[in-house]
């Protein structure tokens, strides 16, 4: 063997050598930047979970909330309704009473007082009809036992 063939022969495996040294370091590179990658999407993922996570809760709290108030404004709103009829009673019972009474004490100061606050408090009155003051009147003077 000459040496220009072992001189060949060790280009060539110098030129080998260094090619696989080279790739072995591109592979290197290229896999810790797909480590880094795929870790970076892992913390993302992560993260979005939780925020996620944490969105379902919130909206979960609020969902809850707003049914805590719908509850809470339909029986206020029951409330107010039962309200409205007892003072439309109470004004049409106070009108009747009063229509009867001013029947027998047309000058009786306390109904009198009473009809201005409730004029007051109710600005459209009601009026009972006048037959039906009349039966009031009648069982006011019959001792209030209607016939």
């Amino acid at each position: 063997m000459s040496w220009d063939t072992v001189e060949a022969g060790g280009w060539v495996g110098g030129a080998l050598a260094l090619l696989t040294l080279l790739g072995g370091g591109v592979k290197w590179l290229f896999g810790r930047s797909d480590h880094a990658r795929q870790t970076r999407e892992d913390k993302l993922r992560t993260w979005r979970d939780e925020l996620e996570a944490k969105e379902k809760r919130i909206d979960e709290g609020r969902t809850a909330y707003v049914e805590r108030l719908e509850m809470r404004l339909g029986l206020l709103e029951a409330k107010d309704e039962a309200r409205d009829t007892q003072m439309a009673a109470l004004r049409i019972s106070f009108e009747l009473v009063s229509s009867a009474l001013r029947h027998i004490d047309p000058t009786n100061s306390a109904l009198g007082l009473a009809d201005d606050l409730l004029r007051t408090a109710f600005p459209n009155p009601t009026t009972p009809p006048s037959d039906m003051v009349e039966q009031f009147v009648e069982i006011a003077k019959a001792g209030g036992e209607m016939s």
